[in-house]
């Protein structure tokens, strides 16, 4: 039989209860609040990493991945979206070029036999046509041995808007009519180029204007603009054409919805004055201990900040060899680093390997790059880096031309491992040149410690054109920054 309680027992139990569900009850609340505090500090650095994202064309990222292999080199551009599923159709064509490249020379073992490396180079043209509609026009060149290489044309119009494609339909009233009429608008804008129309083949761009589903094409508010492959129409002579077409002669047969789009009135843009970034070098001490530090390939909207700040942190300067395609992006990021004192240079638009580009190739590469930068911060860059540090005599006569010095570097910091920040520093000496990339979040992390083992040993951080007058070399170059 159970013994019945009496009052004071009952008191005790009662006491026990009351301890036990306050302590649940605690820790039931310690439980929340530690969820709540994860789901903060997990929002807090969504925020610190979207502080970062400032873009040039709203709804786009952009980001390079470079490789560099003993038998291959690589620059790939992806663009992403806030759609997945357009995301993983530009991803899936950029995948199929990957592919057939690797499989090029892997299976055919069709590797240049010149001294020259293969490589894969695919880029991209952004064009805005109105707030929400854009033309992404993908590059896909390859070098495998054939003199030239391969280029293959990809277009992606899409409608941020509604998270869509634009299809030819969508643009052009397509029926017999219209087809006859590009037709005939096609052949006149190539009769105004002698040297490509003499190796157009009539069939081929008979057949090709038939199929207006399988067209690349772009349009904006002024032109629209054909993109045909090698071979596509003319003989290899011609080489990939890119044909641009008054948008008034095509006026008559755009959709209703489209054309009130292009009609629009040009957006007021408000021109914003820029001030002539002229960095003054600080007098050097000829028997200082110095290493120029640079970052290639940026700017990156979450790291490049990262590095600037640390810099900031260190009081040290650096040199930032920029891509165009990725200054076009993210233009006030570009202005940050000029502003915080720092030297920027030209690394090329795409990235490419300058020595197997045409002379007019490597022309185009630098300009852009030149002219984006200085639509940036509102001066031309002074100094020039070539992607792979791949140069030849034709990039030599443009940087003379250009009085732009063509910089190496002495110390490769491999940061696409890992930035080891022991290793690179036994590796500098004084007047060392640091190859380093700020699209590397690896790279941010540890340049905190290479910047303090530096300064313990006395070194100061200057940019690459302050070495070079430090050392007294004039001239186009090429610099390493290695002791003569």
């Amino acid at each position: 039989m159970l013994k019945r309680i009496k009052l004071p027992g009952w008191i005790t139990v009662i006491f026990l209860l009351a301890v036990i569900i306050t302590g649940m009850g605690q820790l039931t609340q310690a439980g929340i609040n530690k969820s709540k505090n994860q789901t903060t500090d997990k929002k807090t650095e969504k925020q610190q990493d979207e502080k970062y994202i400032s873009t040039k064309y709203p709804g786009l990222t952009i980001t390079t991945e470079t490789t560099n292999k003993d038998t291959y080199t690589s620059a790939i551009s992806t663009l992403l979206t806030e759609d997945k599923q357009i995301n993983k159709t530009i991803q899936l064509w950029i995948n199929e070029q990957k592919k057939n490249f690797m499989t090029d020379i892997k299976e055919t073992k069709n590797i240049p036999t010149d001294g020259h490396k293969a490589h894969l180079n695919i880029q991209v043209d952004t064009n805005k046509v109105t707030e929400d509609i854009y033309s992404l026009v993908f590059s896909s060149k390859t070098y495998t041995g054939e003199a030239n290489g391969i280029n293959i044309v990809k277009v992606f119009n899409i409608d941020l808007k509604n998270n869509t494609f634009l299809h030819i339909e969508d643009v052009l009233n397509i029926n017999n009519d219209t087809l006859s009429m590009m037709r005939e608008l096609v052949d006149e804008e190539l009769q105004k180029n002698e040297d490509i129309y003499f190796y157009v083949i009539d069939d081929a761009l008979e057949e090709v204007i038939n199929d207006p589903n399988n067209w690349k094409w772009s349009v904006n508010k002024k032109e629209f603009t054909f993109y045909f492959d090698k071979y596509e129409i003319a003989t290899r002579e011609a080489g990939p054409i890119k044909l641009k077409i008054p948008l008034q002669k095509v006026s008559l047969y755009l959709n209703k919805d489209i054309e009130s789009l292009l009609q629009m009135p040009e957006e007021q843009q408000k021109e914003k004055e820029k001030e002539n970034i002229i960095q003054e070098g600080a007098k050097l001490d000829s028997n200082g201990k110095y290493v120029a530090l640079t970052f290639d390939n940026g700017p990156n909207p979450k790291v490049t900040p990262r590095v600037l700040e640390t810099l900031k942190e260190h009081g040290a300067t650096a040199t930032f060899f920029m891509l165009g395609s990725q200054v076009d992006y993210y233009p006030e990021i570009v202005e940050q680093v000029a502003i915080e004192g720092h030297e920027i240079g030209n690394h090329s638009t795409n990235h490419p390997d300058f020595t197997n580009l045409s002379t007019e190739e490597i022309h185009q590469e630098i300009d852009k790059t030149n002219h984006l930068i200085e639509d940036a911060i509102g001066t031309k860059p002074t100094v020039t880096r070539p992607p792979y540090g791949a140069y030849n005599d034709d990039l030599i006569k443009i940087a003379k031309n250009n009085e732009s010095p063509i910089v190496l570097w002495s110390v490769n910091s491999l940061d696409e491992k890992t930035l080891n920040a022991d290793a690179v520093q036994k590796e500098i000496t004084p007047g060392s040149i640091v190859l380093m990339h700020d699209t590397l979040s690896t790279t941010a992390d540890a340049l905190p410690e290479l910047l303090d083992r530096l300064e313990r040993e006395g070194y100061q951080f200057i940019t690459v054109s302050q070495m070079l007058n430090l050392q007294d070399q004039n001239g186009i170059g090429p610099y390493d920054g290695k002791v003569k």
